[in-house]
């Protein structure tokens, strides 16, 4: 009986970016029970089921090449990867460091911040905009004086 290996690269944001660089709103959000659907969904964002080493990551200058990820919400939003000056920026996202943690069945790839699919962006921001609607809203009416006739 054989073994079939997966092979997968995952993306993976500094310590120092994700205390610093990310909104302390958005990581709220992410840390409630409710969202945490587009939590799971995050994560899954930053894994492709492929293992992308860089000296194999042949990249023409311009010329972008596209990651499906394991995020199956993104709406086949792909993870992109394009080299610039002789960096490889994973969409807006730069490599720091491609093979950082190699192992047998993939590799861990250190980003300079945090991977963000727009369905979670967009989610995050309608609920922040329902929030602050909600809040306006929940004020009470105005209590009035009884005037004595």
């Amino acid at each position: 009986m054989s073994c079939v290996q997966v092979q997968i690269t995952i993306f993976v944001p500094r310590n120092e970016d994700l205390e610093w660089d990310v909104d302390p709103d958005f990581k709220h959000f992410l840390l409630e029970l409710r969202n945490l659907k587009c939590l799971q969904n995050l994560l899954l964002f930053h894994i492709i089921p492929t293992r992308i080493e860089s000296k194999h990551c042949l990249v023409e200058v311009n010329k972008p090449t596209y990651y499906t990820n394991l995020c199956r919400d993104a709406y086949d939003e792909k993870v992109r990867v394009i080299e610039e000056n002789g960096e490889k920026p994973l969409g807006k996202v730069r490599i720091i460091k491609g093979d950082d943690i190699i192992r047998p069945n993939g590799i861990i790839c250190d980003t300079e911040r945090l991977l963000v699919p727009k369905y979670v962006q967009q989610d995050f921001n309608t609920r922040r905009s329902l929030r602050s609607i909600s809040i306006l809203l929940s004020d009470e009416a105005p209590e009035f004086k009884k005037c004595k006739r």
